[in-house]
């Protein structure tokens, strides 16, 4: 029974990571697809709700009392301002739907050998991906003819005269998130299990993170590699040495790519220039605008759907209007693509300060379970490692990228994570 429930997670995974490579052949069966994990999110709902019921107990795998306060502030926020509440109600779920998932999952309670084949289920896609990825650096035009049907994402993908890497993901950006995933796996795997050819996979994923040429992903695998030497490695001198062999590693691989480097650093400086009186563009739009929302709109923000997440791009939201956003390119009710872009921003701006801030502690706590998880038996908890580093990736990212809410990433990284806190209940 075990075996076929990890199974349809796995299949519901593959289709969510697919779903944007299919739309760009197939756009109705991208479009089913890419709602598939949302479907399973509704039944886990169903299944774990008759089993507290059952069992007359909820296993609670983070602060449910921040959680209810945060769901309150989202109800109140958005009858008070919301301008479409079934557009509110949707986006509840899908602002909510790792932590619904992780909620959902902890009833059911995953096993060691589901959690374990579904971690080397996403290390066979990862490894799959990044080989496409290095024919795609060989044969940029040939891979997105075949997979993409010739869509370029020019805006993201030309980085410093040179390509993104996407392989079989949607945007460059999946492609890289995905590979820091991958790093954490074989680092912990490295680390824990001492076998080195973790450590050749673990080369090869940070060459592909170089080469989608993302800056968030490039800082999120030196923070994860860096932490996963300090939690698993107890003689100091060790430490040093695999620090300084990381370091070498990373400043070799700048070396290599230093014209996309030297790129990547200019247009920082020039496209997030938060002080600038003049559009910075579309980030430092979002994130300008939602502070200013969320003093107008104190103390619970403007509603779930108004701005900065998906629905308020689906029925596009007058505060983009009233705020002077709609005539920027890709925020405007013509091409809206820009206006999900960020996480933290939609959240200022549609829960207010108070609901940052109790999201931003409900995520901080959830991560210091892991970690000192990770930590027991002198970090030798792989499942725990592993959940620790993701969810701080995506954590990560969801300083310029909605991360944190967004599919695939929040769903695989919150199986993962229920996996840890699953098994960190059976040792306790």
């Amino acid at each position: 029974m075990k075996v076929y429930r990890i199974d349809t997670l796995i299949v519901v995974t593959l289709f969510s990571i697919l779903a944007p490579m299919i739309s760009s052949t197939n756009e109705v069966v991208g479009n089913v697809l890419s709602i598939v994990d949302k479907i399973a999110i509704v039944i886990l709902i169903l299944v774990s709700s008759s089993i507290v019921i059952n069992r007359r107990r909820l296993k609670a795998p983070f602060d449910l009392s921040f959680y209810f306060m945060v769901s309150l502030i989202s109800v109140i926020s958005s009858l008070l301002f919301s301008h479409n509440l079934v557009g509110s109600f949707y986006q509840y779920f899908l602002t909510f739907q790792g932590f619904i998932l992780l909620l959902a999952l902890s009833q059911v309670k995953l096993s060691q050998v589901e959690i374990y084949r579904y971690i080397d289920f996403i290390l066979l896609v990862g490894l799959i991906s990044s080989f496409i990825g290095v024919i795609e650096w060989l044969y940029p035009n040939l891979v997105k003819e075949f997979l993409h049907g010739g869509i370029k994402h020019e805006e993201a993908v030309v980085r410093g005269g040179a390509l993104s890497l996407q392989s079989i993901f949607g945007h460059p950006g999946q492609f890289s998130w995905y590979m820091i995933l991958c790093l954490s796996i074989v680092i912990a795997k490295f680390f824990i299990y001492r076998e080195k050819s973790n450590l050749l996979y673990a080369v090869v994923f940070c060459i592909m993170v170089f080469l989608t040429y993302r800056k968030k992903s490039i800082i999120a695998m030196v923070i994860i590699v860096t932490l996963a030497v300090m939690i698993c490695n107890r003689k100091g001198a060790n430490k040093v040495f695999l620090v300084c062999l990381v370091s070498t590693m990373i400043m070799f691989l700048v070396f290599i790519f230093e014209e996309q480097m030297s790129f990547l650093l200019n247009q920082t400086l020039t496209n997030y220039n938060f002080f600038s009186d003049s559009y910075s563009g579309p980030r430092v739009a979002l994130s300008q605008v939602s502070i200013s929302i969320a003093n107008d709109f104190f103390p619970f923000g403007s509603g779930l759907g108004t701005f900065g997440s998906w629905m308020s791009r689906v029925n596009y939201s007058p505060l983009y209007h009233e705020y002077g956003l709609s005539s920027f390119w890709g925020l405007s009710p013509d091409d809206s693509r820009f206006a999900t872009d960020t996480y933290w921003p939609m959240i200022i701006a549609e829960l207010g300060y108070i609901g940052t801030v109790l999201i931003l502690l409900l995520t901080l706590k959830l991560l210091g379970r892991l970690y000192f998880q990770a930590r027991r038996n002198d970090g030798r908890d792989y499942v725990s490692l592993v959940a620790f580093l993701s969810l701080l990736g995506v954590f990560i990212e969801s300083i310029s990228s909605p991360a944190l809410s967004r599919s695939p990433q929040i769903f695989i990284v919150m199986i993962i994570v229920a996996g840890a806190i699953s098994q960190g209940d059976i040792e306790r």
